[in-house]
């Protein structure tokens, strides 16, 4: 065996009994150059020994990128004399070959004299026969089963679909890696060997055994009408955004967009929320007490231990105004002045009381939000207003 390519490539010329036919050996000893640089992919090399180099050269060359083989091995079987300067020799190919595994296939070469010199007969069929002139060999993915909508289409969201990776044909990303067992079918190759026109890419039959279990398509609860306004919603924006649609009726996602594409923050993006929180501490001090008519006030400054905070644009609210109208104005300074009467788990076990960073199962990878307890006065300011 002889390593070479980053694989093993083994040649073995089998078989001896024509060795009193000297055309027959001398064809042969021409064919093992071409089997043996062929196996090294060393496509250059195997069209020497061809009566049309170049061509040659392009093809070995096209079929050994495509495929990549960890492994590869030609044996060449017994030769037999057609005529004078004319030998054939059967021959088979062997090859590992990422997600699809083993691969092999059985084909004839034409070996011939010309002008007291031996050359393989180079046609695409003799690299395979099952090609044609214009055709080469090439992996696909094995056909996975679809994403859909809540209407039974095909799902168009591609930050919750999610990649599906070229080389391994496995679910890298979203709902392709969630589900990529059911939607490939399970165990089995990943990828086939197929027949491709050499100038489109196309594929025109498929080659290798494929997975005897078809995958089963995933249908989620997105609505399409709704996926769309969300998307165009975002449409333009500069900033990195996020918009989930949810039906309070059932829990059902009906649309989770993302602004720009790839990552899917919408439901895994780790952010302060910012004065949404407040809804928490609110239920926090509430529980505490609180009551709605409670005087608050809604200063234009709040300070703690040096650092300030402030309003959004500096508003303040006129005294005499109520928790609950701190709470409708969203006033930050009430709540930071308000943070001495909840504990340093107040808003952990409150949030907690909401689901955030509950163990939710949406059916896709999420982050599912987290409050610990506080750790000093400043970050339990900042926390009664969704930040820090």
């Amino acid at each position: 065996m002889v390593l070479a390519g980053g694989g093993y490539a083994g040649y073995r010329l089998l078989g001896s009994d024509d060795a009193a036919d000297p055309q027959v050996t001398a064809a042969r000893e021409r064919l093992q150059g071409f089997l043996g640089a062929w196996e090294k992919g060393q496509a250059e090399q195997a069209g020497t020994y061809t009566d049309t180099p170049a061509g040659a050269k392009s093809l070995i060359a096209s079929v050994m990128t495509n495929l990549k083989p960890s492994s590869t091995e030609i044996t060449a079987g017994r030769g037999e004399r057609k005529g004078d300067g004319d030998v054939r020799v059967p021959f088979t190919v062997k090859m590992r070959v990422p997600g699809v595994g083993s691969y092999g296939w059985d084909s004839e070469a034409r070996v011939r004299q010309r002008s007291g010199k031996w050359a393989v007969e180079f046609s695409t069929s003799m690299v395979h026969p099952k090609m044609r002139p214009g055709q080469t060999l090439a992996l696909t993915n094995a056909a996975r089963a679809d994403i859909l909508d809540s209407k039974g289409k095909k799902l168009e969201a591609a930050s919750l679909v999610g990649v599906v990776d070229d080389k391994s044909g496995k679910g890298v990303s979203g709902l392709e890696a969630h589900y990529d067992e059911r939607l490939s079918g399970g165990k089995g190759p990943s990828k086939a060997v197929v027949v491709a026109d050499r100038n489109s890419g196309q594929a025109v039959r498929t080659l290798s055994a494929e997975k005897s279990t078809e995958g089963r398509p995933v249908k989620t609860t997105i609505d399409p009408r709704v996926q769309r306004a969300a998307a165009d919603a975002l449409s333009g924006v500069k900033k990195t955004a996020a918009i989930v649609a949810v039906d309070p009726r059932n829990g059902h996602i009906l649309a989770a967009a993302n602004q720009p594409g790839g990552m899917n923050r919408a439901l895994e993006g780790r952010y302060p929320p910012g004065s949404t929180f407040k809804v928490v501490t609110t239920a926090a001090l509430l529980d505490r007490g609180v009551r709605p008519a409670d005087a608050a006030p809604c200063p234009k400054f709040a300070h703690v231990n040096g650092q300030r905070f402030e309003n959004q644009n500096q508003f303040v609210l006129p005294e005499g105004s109520t928790f609950k109208d701190a709470f409708a104005q969203s006033c930050n300074t009430y709540f930071v002045g308000a943070r001495g009467k909840l504990s340093d788990t107040a808003l952990r076990d409150t949030a907690q009381a909401f689901g955030i960073g509950g163990g939710w199962d949406v059916g896709a990878k999420t982050y599912n939000g987290g409050v610990p307890a506080n750790t000093s006065d400043n970050d339990k300011a900042g926390a009664v207003i969704g930040q820090g």
